[in-house]
């Protein structure tokens, strides 16, 4: 009677620990299929993630591709800097997808690496036998007069020469801190924009601007671009005045700006060398120096060749600062300025586009 209580037990705690270890092994195996459907869920997400990431990647570069006219054969697009690629983010992106990079397809963005005052100095040490042939110095020039600011506006001629070089119609040239925030609020591409805004009296389009009465009242003072009425499908252009509308951040030119802009900074052929197109000829840094040298001002633009676009269609990045006076204030004079007038052009497009749209909406 004994032994056979003693076989129930040890029978009954076996049982036991039997229905405890199926008991583990299911635990264990809902664990293992829980962590599954999470690891699945996760990386799914993953997936969704970067999916969506590429599409939203997809969208900017058609947006880009149609707002900046790169699928047009006769506009090219420039960008101006001095590094091995473009200070911003917006440019260094535009430029990684369209540059030169891109294998078996012709490029559409072109980036252009300015002079720095070192290697202008460089260049008038040798005078006539420079290195380079598309510079030349016309008479000796003090040192003190080669600086950054002379180095940034023969840049900007040699962009310029180039995109006549290249048989381009229309030219968009973007200094290389200039945002693309804006590109959303454009009524229409740019090659449009140039050929429409611009005229073969004034073929220099100034598309970026930059006012110090923005800082100083809040205002753009006589230019009155506050009381400008809203015309839903077209811009204003006011005229261009001296030290009033600069920034050569974005300007857009028609075959004959950039022809005539070149033509007053030339070298005469009896020191280019060689007879060519007047405005194919080597740039004449001392025309640069004699006219003031600068860019925005002086050189580029003028009030003989330049409108200003409002609301304009590009600001500097905030961030940006200038290469060319890196030892005034925070590294650019003119930094607060340049974010107070970005930041009314930002309002002013915001505030033309809900416009243009209400006016869409209420006439459908």
């Amino acid at each position: 009677m004994r032994q056979r209580y003693r076989v129930a037990v040890r029978n009954a705690r076996f049982l036991h620990l039997l229905v405890l270890f199926g008991v583990f092994v299911v635990s264990l195996a809902i664990l293992y299929a829980s962590s599954l459907t999470q690891l699945d869920a996760g990386k799914q997400d993953t997936r969704s993630a970067v999916a969506e990431a590429a599409r939203a990647q997809q969208r900017l570069v058609r947006l880009y591709r149609k707002a900046l006219s790169l699928d047009d054969p006769t506009h090219c697009t420039f960008i101006i800097g001095v590094g091995l690629q473009p200070r911003g983010q917006d440019l260094r992106g535009l430029f990684q997808h369209f540059g030169a990079g891109r294998w078996f397809r012709k490029p559409r963005v072109y980036y252009y690496g300015g002079l720095s005052a070192d290697a202008l100095r460089l260049a008038h040490g040798a005078r006539r036998r420079a290195s380079r042939s598309d510079i030349l110095f016309s008479r000796p020039e003090r040192d003190g007069a080669i600086d950054g600011v002379i180095g940034c506006a023969v840049s900007h001629l040699l962009a310029v020469r180039s995109a006549l070089q290249r048989g381009c119609k229309t030219a968009l040239f973007l200094e290389d801190d200039t945002s693309l925030g804006l590109v959303r609020y454009w009524d229409k591409p740019v090659a449009a924009a140039i050929h429409d805004y611009a005229s073969d009296e004034y073929p220099v389009l100034q598309m970026e601007l930059k006012l110090r009465s923005f800082l100083e009242r809040g205002d753009s003072g006589a230019l009155g671009l506050e009381h400008l009425p809203v015309r839903c499908g077209w811009r204003h252009t006011v005229p261009h005045r001296f030290k009033v509308t600069y920034g050569t951040g974005a300007y857009g030119m028609l075959r004959t700006g950039m022809e005539r802009t070149l033509q007053r900074f030339t070298a005469n052929e009896a020191f280019a060398g060689r007879a060519r197109a007047s405005h194919l000829g080597p740039v004449d840094v001392s025309k640069v120096i004699a006219a003031g040298g600068h860019a925005d001002v002086y050189v580029i633009l003028n009030a003989t060749t330049t409108k200003v676009l409002w609301p304009p269609y590009f600001h500097e990045a905030f961030d940006s600062k200038s290469i060319v006076r890196p030892r005034e204030g925070r590294g650019n004079s003119h930094q607060p300025q340049h974010i107070a007038s970005a930041r009314y052009a930002i309002k002013a497009n915001m505030r033309w586009a809900e416009a243009c749209r209400e006016y869409v909406l209420e006439n459908e």
